[in-house]
C-alpha cells in the first residue's frame, strides 16, 4: 500500500469494536521480518497498492 500513514488513515470510514490478531511478514532493505498486529476491522473509501518484486529464488545472490 502507499500513502502511508497519513493519507490512508484519512480514508478511514468506519471501525468496529471488535479487535483481531494478524501474523505476516513485513519487508525492507534488510529483509523480511514476522510481524503481528491487533486491530479492528476499518471500511476505507480507497487503499492504493503498488506491485511488488519478487524472487524466484530465496538467495540474494546468485550461485557461483
Amino acid at each position: 500500500m502507499i500513502k502511508i500513514p497519513f493519507e490512508a488513515l484519512q480514508s478511514i470510514m468506519a471501525t468496529d469494536n471488535n479487535y483481531e490478531l494478524s501474523n505476516g511478514q513485513c519487508g525492507s532493505t534488510s529483509g523480511w521480518v514476522h510481524v503481528s498486529e491487533i486491530s479492528p476491522k476499518a471500511l476505507v473509501k480507497q487503499v492504493t497498492l503498488v506491485p511488488i518484486e519478487t524472487r524466484d529464488s530465496p538467495f540474494i545472490l546468485p550461485p557461483p
